[in-house]
């Protein structure tokens, strides 16, 4: 038994890479057939028209949804002339403007978020807006006029769905970006836990200690987390919304990628296996 030469370890690497892009591609396929089917019914159910996968990307589709929005919007403004004057109107939108924008700012919206929004959580954002122009308390403006314009709005985004298929293509649109990473992620795990990847498993190679003994699951894992902490820290800054950790990211992908070109010294190992006391070795029959 004897530690890999840095071209059997390339190849490990190459055979990985190919199996994990075939993994994502099956998987974004199968996702946008499924979720991009569900995501048409929604629109179909939304909009009143025949909808599918394909016609969701057609112009006339969405133009004929845009003029029934657009009427809607008309009603909206007509209701709001009637109770409130264009300076007032002009507060009010901005009032509630400021109270969404904690919500939707984009440097503090996470994947999280995105993935749990819903018509409820949409319900809320509204809500939230007329409940700040309420507080202000601004004496030429009637609340009750405010909630009737309150109860216009909600009817009018019930009625379009446009909550519900907002939240949904949302979803449907971070989970293609999260999926590749994610599956990425799960495969790396692969040899996080057992020591060996498909890869290592079809070139007969395997993860053990410095010494090539067995080692436990503990060195696997810290092994994994030194690897691919590039991945790690851009899924945790992803979900978080935090810049540091993609800082991190960019900082941990510089040190991965030359902690792998020590493995070109004599003791054929790389930063990861320094860090977990690990080596690969090129295993035989009854190395196993």
């Amino acid at each position: 038994m004897e530690r890999i030469t840095f071209g059997r370890r390339l190849g490990a690497f190459f055979i990985d890479t190919l199996i994990v892009s075939f993994l994502i591609a099956g998987g974004l396929t199968a996702y946008g057939v499924i979720g991009g089917t569900r995501l048409a019914l929604e629109a179909q159910r939304t909009l009143g028209v025949d909808a599918s996968l394909v016609s969701l990307g057609d112009e006339r589709l969405w133009n004929a949804y845009a003029l029934r929005a657009e009427r809607a919007a008309e009603e909206l403004v007509g209701l709001t002339a009637e109770r409130f004057t264009d300076e007032q109107t002009e507060y009010i939108v901005r009032t509630m403007a400021r109270s969404m924008e904690r919500y939707f700012d984009p440097r503090s919206v996470s994947a999280q978020f995105l993935l749990s929004i819903d018509a409820g959580v949409i319900d809320r954002v509204i809500d939230d807006g007329f409940d700040s122009v309420v507080a202000d308390g601004r004496a030429d403006i009637d609340p009750v006029a405010v909630e009737e314009l309150r109860v216009a709005v909600k009817a009018a985004v019930a009625e379009f769905a446009i909550a519900s298929l907002t939240a949904s293509a949302i979803r449907f649109a971070t989970m293609l970006v999260l999926l590749p990473l994610l599956i990425a992620a799960g495969y790396a795990l692969i040899e996080g836990v057992s020591g060996r990847s498909p890869a290592k498993l079809i070139l007969s190679c395997a993860v053990r200690s410095a010494e090539g003994e067995p080692t436990h699951g503990g060195a696997h894992l810290l092994r994994f987390a030194v690897k691919n902490a590039p991945l790690l820290l851009l899924l945790l800054g992803i979900a978080t919304r935090m810049a540091g950790f993609f800082a991190a990211a960019g900082l941990a992908a510089v040190l991965v990628t030359i902690g792998a070109l020590i493995l070109l010294s004599n003791e054929r190992r790389t930063l990861h296996d320094y860090v977990a006391g690990t080596a690969v070795y090129r295993m035989s029959g009854s190395d196993w």
